[in-house]
């Protein structure tokens, strides 16, 4: 069998109402959407240069499915997204830990809800210093 290698991956989140899941994540993220390549789906482009294939969380009304998302996002400052989540009054806790990784020493780590009980998992790597 073949070895699958992706160039791409897209997270997305199931959401009750893409209008209300706009506004909430608009406040979570500090800006509007980058797209809408169709009326019921909203791209937030992630990395600093705001290339698509580079990270992309994308909502997509679907209320059926709605609250069964999860998804984890690697950022540079944990503490500056927790300040975000404050705003919108949403509890946000972290822990770090040790990891064992060649780069990496230890993450911190946190977990919040957004408005339809979608999980979103925050992530940022401390990396090890060089000697």
């Amino acid at each position: 069998m073949a070895e699958i290698s992706a160039l791409t991956v897209f997270a997305g989140l199931p959401v009750r109402r893409l209008a209300k899941a706009v506004e909430w994540y608009g406040e979570v993220l500090g800006r509007e959407p980058d797209a809408h390549p169709a009326p019921t789906i909203a791209d937030y482009y992630l990395t600093p240069d705001r290339v698509p294939e580079h990270g992309t969380l994308q909502l997509r009304e679907d209320a059926g499915r709605a609250g069964g998302g999860m998804v984890t996002i690697n950022v540079e400052d944990i503490a500056l997204f927790a300040q975000s989540l404050e705003r919108v009054h949403v509890a946000f806790d972290t822990q770090e830990f040790r990891i064992d990784a060649v780069d990496v020493s230890s993450v911190t780590v946190g977990t919040f809800e957004d408005p339809d009980g979608n999980a979103v998992t925050v992530v940022q790597p401390h990396l090890r210093t060089r000697r």
